[in-house]
């Protein structure tokens, strides 16, 4: 039986050992062995670098543009926010009716002012034309930044756009122009002119857009010269110093043609759209950056575009003439950004506007049919961002609008989980929506319920923005309700896992952004076959990525240089291989054989049989020494122990547990002083085990019918199975009777390595020792007897009483 448990536990340690080497193994395959692999293919692999262009020594024109709005820009308001800009331009991108001017920067650095600039487009290499201070193609001429104060006559006569920016030009004498007679657009910006010539611009007969911006000395006096060129079409006298606008600034029939008039930022504080009323044609006005506080509308029926931004409007402007018709029937953008608005009247009359910005003033409640086609029959577009108050409310169908079609949102604020302050009707009678712009809001503790419950029904959604929303998770049915999905933005959010199949129900989705979350896993199940085919635009960059064998596939997939993913902003790395590129990771076969589930599976179950098999072998290795600590820590103070000799029946005083080859001692010294000196009954098995009874049967007796047990430790009693028995069967009597072991340990037994019984014994219970000068010392002897009979006092005092009993 010892050696079938032996066997048994033999086969145990060969399988827990087969289990830790492939735990090992397993580690080791995915995480270091191939890591030189790794390097190996990287110092194989081609590096891609990506050059910027170089730039020759003379500005663009578009450059000095820039560098100008900015510097004035940021003396008097500060830069914008430029994410908050590159955002709405990326959400607004795909609408046909994008406004031409929305926000600060739409007039200054990003892009042109006029929609008219012909020959503007370089065509063929520059040359120099003047001096290596003109740089010409056919059709533009670039004398800016020269401090030039005339125009060369050797420029060719095919020039049709000329950039004469800053140059420090205070005048603009009569015959200026004489040389460039055929331009068409023109540009003295960031000059210092404070004097125009009234003939200056008589030889310009084609003149279509005149770039007059970031020039301080400018005044309406001035400028009368500009206003009677007949052929204008577009003006920009942006960042000047007008301060005011005289009625007959324009005078009747001067400016047939003029479409586009840009005023930014003239300290021009009153708007008074009856001067503009000669202007036949003008289809474009921007006002923005001039602290307007009064508004007083005019009749202009060609008025596509109005932008008002970064005003002191406290009101709405009005739109209805006394007769209830509209000053601007054909208005389709209006942009009232950043001014003081708190509310909007309950009568507009603005029968074609498709796009109306108020971010950036105080609505912090959105009232039921605030939108509706009652005030704004053909809105399709409506910006909300960044409210000074943010949206505190939302009521049900706030924005009820079949026209509707785009809504921004972002910046807000909002947290879509308080359902007391945003119902879940706030988006419903929209059915023809196309784009939501929530970005940067919360979301992050919106159940799928509720967030389907309020935008589900947007079925015909083609563009979602969430990038920083704080979302924590999705789920398959998280965008189910969206069909014809073309574009999510789910960047900057706490997703740690996207579910295989999440976009499966998106079948049109084109650009994804996952970039920025906690996702450390995508597998090739993730997106399907037909997903990863739609995508033109996949951006899964700044996750913290665990580059494993789930992970090949799409490394793989990185080196393919695949053009949804090839983006050289985007960096991908292995988080758990000191962000090693993604590119440059590579796993052969071999590790990758078993699943990543099936690993963690074997080595999980590894781990808790070994764990198992461990401590039940220190619980068995132990037990002993572990039930007489417990015994020790919860026994009783001897009432049970006294009771029990008192009370019961006893064949002998005390059992006596030795080993055969210790009889000589056990006869020699033991019974004469224990039986002869002390009178007390020994049982030794030799003697008073009953022949024919089962040895087990005999000593479980024998130890029940004793009133004490004393354990003679030797060499003899280690190697000895018989006595290793009796020692269990009397700690356990002891445990049960809550008594106590008489040890008596001869030689140096102590000192060498015992079972684990009698380790639990010499552990916790005190012993004898008899030695070699207990041996060969009366004196010796003497004492150890007293220690011996000072341990047996309970069972000589009940001895005593017994055998002085009268009826005994």
């Amino acid at each position: 039986m010892a050696a079938e448990l032996e066997m048994t536990i033999k086969l145990l340690y060969i399988f827990l050992a087969f289990l830790w080497t492939y735990s090992a193994a397993f580690v080791v395959l995915n995480n270091t062995n191939y890591f030189g692999e790794v390097q190996q293919h990287s110092a194989d692999s081609t590096a891609v670098k990506v050059k910027s262009d170089q730039h020759g020594k003379g500005e663009s024109y578009g450059s000095l543009k820039l560098k100008a709005y900015r510097q004035r820009r940021d003396d008097r308001k500060g830069q914008e926010k430029v994410k908050l800009d590159h955002e709405r331009s990326y959400s607004w991108k795909s609408y046909h009716h994008q406004p031409q001017f929305s926000d600060s920067e739409s007039f200054g650095a990003n892009r042109q002012t006029c929609e008219v600039v012909e020959g503007s487009t370089k065509k063929g290499e520059p040359y120099n034309c003047f001096n290596k201070i003109c740089w010409c193609t056919k059709t533009t001429a670039d004398c800016s930044n020269s401090n030039l104060t005339f125009i060369p006559t050797t420029l060719p006569s095919s020039v049709r756009f000329l950039n004469f920016s800053n140059n420090g030009l205070t005048s603009v004498p009569r015959r200026f122009f004489d040389s460039v007679a055929n331009l068409t657009s023109l540009s003295l910006s960031s000059n210092n002119i404070s004097f125009i010539h009234p003939d200056a611009f008589k030889p310009l007969k084609r003149l279509r857009a005149l770039f007059l911006s970031h020039n301080g000395n400018l005044t309406h006096v001035t400028l009368r010269p500009v206003f009677t060129v007949p052929s204008l079409q577009c003006v920009d006298i942006r960042y000047g110093n007008l301060l005011s606008l005289p009625e007959d600034v324009f005078a009747p029939g001067a400016l047939p043609e003029l479409r586009e008039l840009f005023l930014h930022d003239n300290y021009i504080d009153v708007v008074n759209l009856t001067l503009f009323q000669h202007l036949p044609s003008l289809a474009t006005l921007a006002w923005g950056e001039n602290d307007v506080s009064r508004f007083y509308p005019g009749l202009l029926k060609n008025l596509d575009k109005l932008d008002l931004f970064s005003n002191s409007l406290a009101t709405f402007p009005e739109s209805c003439t006394t007769s209830g018709q509209s000053y601007f029937p054909k208005l389709s953008i209006l942009t009232l950004k950043k001014n003081k608005l708190v509310s909007i009247p309950t009568t507009l009359c603005l029968p074609s506007l498709y796009l109306l910005d108020l971010s950036g003033n105080f609505f912090p409640v959105l009232q039921t049919d605030m939108f509706g086609p009652a005030l704004f029959p053909r809105l399709g577009v409506l910006h909300l961002e960044q409210l000074d108050t943010h949206i505190k409310t939302i009521q049900p169908f706030a924005f009820r609008n079949p026209s509707l079609k785009f809504i921004s949102l972002m910046y807000n604020s909002i947290d879509f989980s308080w359902e007391d302050s945003y119902s879940v009707d706030s988006f419903a009678g929209c059915p023809n929506m196309e784009g939501l712009q929530l970005s940067h809001n919360f979301l992050s503790r919106v159940s799928d319920a509720r967030f389907i419950a309020l935008f589900g029904h947007m079925t015909n959604l083609t563009d979602l923005y969430l990038g920083g929303v704080s979302m924590e998770q999705i789920t398959k049915d998280t965008f189910a309700s969206f069909p014809h999905l073309r574009t999510l933005q789910m960047y900057q959010n706490r997703v740690p896992h996207v579910p295989d199949g999440a976009f499966d129900h998106n079948p049109e989705l084109q650009q994804l952004q996952l970039n920025e979350n906690h996702i450390s896993s995508v597998t090739q199940a993730t997106f399907s076959e037909a997903s990863r085919n739609a995508f033109k635009w996949l951006d899964l960059s700044g996750n913290p990525l665990i580059c494993d064998c789930d992970l090949r596939w799409f490394s793989d997939l990185l080196r393919s240089n695949n053009a949804a993913l090839s983006h050289h902003w985007t960096t991908y790395n292995c988080s758990n291989l000191n962000d090693l590129p993604v590119t440059e990771f590579y796993l052969p076969d071999q590790p990758c054989l078993i699943s990543h589930e099936a690993n963690v599976a074997i080595i999980a179950v590894g781990s808790v049989l070994l764990s198992l098999f461990v401590a039940s072998i220190f619980l068995w290795r132990y037990r002993w020494q572990l039930r007489l600590k417990l015994y020790e820590v919860f026994r009783g103070r001897g009432d049970l122990r006294r009771q029990r000799l008192e009370t019961g029946h006893f064949d002998y005083d005390a059992f006596v547990s030795y080993a055969s080859e210790d009889d000589h001692w056990v006869t020699t010294h033991l019974m004469p002083q224990l039986e002869g000196r002390l009178k007390l009954k020994l049982c030794v098995h030799e003697r008073d085990f009953v022949p024919g009874r089962h040895i087990v049967e005999n000593i479980a007796q024998c130890v029940e019918g004793s009133k004490k047990i004393l354990l003679v430790f030797s060499i003899h009693f280690l190697r000895s199975s018989w006595c290793q028995f009796e020692l269990a069967v009397c700690l356990q009597h002891v445990i049960d009777s809550d008594d106590s072991l008489l040890t008596v340990c001869m030689g140096d037994i102590a000192s060498r390595p015992l079972t684990s019984a009698m380790t639990a014994v010499m552990t916790t219970m005190t012993y004898i020792q008899w030695d070699e000068e207990a041996e060969k010392s009366p004196r010796k002897r003497s004492a150890f007897f007293a220690k011996l009979e000072l341990a047996l006092e309970d069972a000589l005092r009940i001895s005593f009483h017994v055998t002085s009993r009268p009826d005994l």
